[in-house]
């Protein structure tokens, strides 16, 4: 049984360790309220508040959709997805696949991602450090994907910096400035435009540049 403790306009609501069973939760709430939750195991979603969203997720999937306040998650396993939310997103710790797509805010991504990263039209920057990628994006217009293997960007604008290595990298229907580091893997750009500086090193593999005809 959960325990529920109400104090002024604060909500406390706990469930027991349980060794041989499970809880499941449905909680109803108004709109604009804010959440701060821990969950030791099992999944999580959250859908449709205005208010802040704090997630500490054990071992478990987390899921954000349709949230008006500011979000972030800290997870130790389990796929993460978030969309439509209005405000700025910051995940960290361990996590498998991720899927986040329509976010008003910046997105920050710090930590191990063991799966794939599918990420798409975000109005605010993008940034992602990892142990073995780090990338910053101004404006991801259309969609990014990272896996073991790619790094593949198509469609965006602004300043775009990305270091790794054993990746390749495809850089499609973009506008520069670029700086654009990998190894043991090949780089591919194709610029539609832009101001400012494009930096491609490679230590090991190709490189090659497609440029506008005005270029």
């Amino acid at each position: 049984r959960p325990d529920l403790q109400v104090n002024g306009n604060e909500a406390t609501l706990k469930t027991a360790n349980i060794d041989r069973g499970s809880v499941d939760l449905t909680v109803q709430v108004p709109v604009n309220t804010s959440v701060a939750m821990r969950a030791g195991r099992g999944n999580v979603a959250v859908n449709g508040l205005n208010g802040t969203i704090g997630v500490d997720a054990g071992h478990g999937n987390v899921t954000l959709n349709k949230i008006g306040g500011a979000s972030t998650a800290r997870m130790s396993g389990g796929d993460f997805s978030a969309h439509a939310l209005t405000s700025t997103l910051a995940v960290s710790g361990r996590t498998e696949d991720a899927n986040i797509s329509d976010v008003t805010g910046k997105v920050t991504l710090d930590g191990d991602f063991l799966g794939e990263v599918d990420v798409a039209k975000l109005s605010g920057p993008l940034s992602f450090h990892s142990s073995r990628t780090t990338f910053e994006v101004d404006h991801l217009i259309g969609d990014l994907t990272l896996d073991n293997d790619d790094l593949t960007l198509n469609n965006a604008k602004g300043h775009i910096q990305a270091a790794t290595r054993s990746k390749n990298i495809t850089l499609s229907r973009i506008a520069g400035p670029l700086d654009i580091e990998t190894s043991d893997g090949d780089i591919k750009v194709n610029l539609t435009g832009g101001d400012g500086p494009i930096n491609l090193r490679n230590r090991n593999g190709a490189i090659e540049l497609g440029l506008p005809a005005d270029h």
